[in-house]
């Protein structure tokens, strides 16, 4: 893996301590009413970005610092460090300057869509990254809409990839909450499916995320069953 990708995954490298966020969105008790209670939990937390403000805004410097020394040629390194400004400052809900930085990770990315001095298959896989927290952002606000269209859009470009999208289960798996929280089960039921088959690829069953990802889709099956 490239330095640059390892800077773009690195707002998803301690995304463990979201585990029993995700847990607990469909809990048995909760199921058969899917009230706000049931969905109004974060699902989407930067795992790496602390709660500390004091961690997050030298993390805001640190990035701000490095997008500056970084050259206009950088691209894929600047998409980076706007993202990774753009999610903390979503975490922070902060959302109208989260919201400039994804503008310029998407300026950035318009600019070079047709580049051939940049391999399109790093651009996008910067960009997945960039929809999938721009999802977030939009479900934080409750626009479960623009939630899901972000998410398609990370969808529609690791479908492109020559390789498996590191992420993609987990995109999957943001998809079945936000049709959960737009109380669309057979939606939810169907993309929690596709999460548990595509993290059983490289995890194992007793993996958290897997576990996490049976526990979502069994939870929902369960309601389906009652209806």
């Amino acid at each position: 893996m490239t330095e640059y990708r390892e800077i773009a995954d690195k707002n998803a490298c301690l995304r463990k301590i979201d585990v029993k966020n995700h847990e607990e969105n469909f809990e048995v008790s909760k199921i058969n009413r899917f009230d706000n209670e049931s969905f109004n939990r974060e699902d989407y937390e930067d795992g790496w970005a602390s709660d500390d403000s004091q961690i997050q805004e030298r993390l805001i410097d640190e990035f701000e610092q490095k997008l500056q020394k970084s050259s206009l040629d950088s691209v894929l390194y600047r998409m980076c460090y706007h993202n990774n400004i753009a999610a903390i400052y979503s975490r922070q809900r902060n959302y109208s300057m989260a919201m400039k930085y994804f503008n310029d990770v998407n300026q950035l990315y318009n600019e070079h869509q047709s580049s051939s001095a940049i391999s399109q298959q790093e651009l996008a896989y910067v960009m997945i990254k960039v929809y999938y927290n721009m999802n977030r952002l939009y479900y934080r606000n409750e626009n479960y809409t623009m939630s899901i269209l972000m998410l398609e859009k990370a969808i529609d470009l690791a479908s492109r990839q020559d390789e498996e999208h590191p992420q993609l289960a987990e995109i999957y798996n943001c998809m079945g909450v936000a049709y959960g929280r737009k109380i669309d089960f057979r939606m939810a039921e169907y993309y929690f499916e596709l999460a548990v088959k595509t993290a059983k690829k490289t995890l194992a069953a007793h993996n958290p995320d897997v576990k996490r990802y049976c526990k979502q889709l069994q939870q929902v099956k369960i309601y389906l069953a009652r209806k």
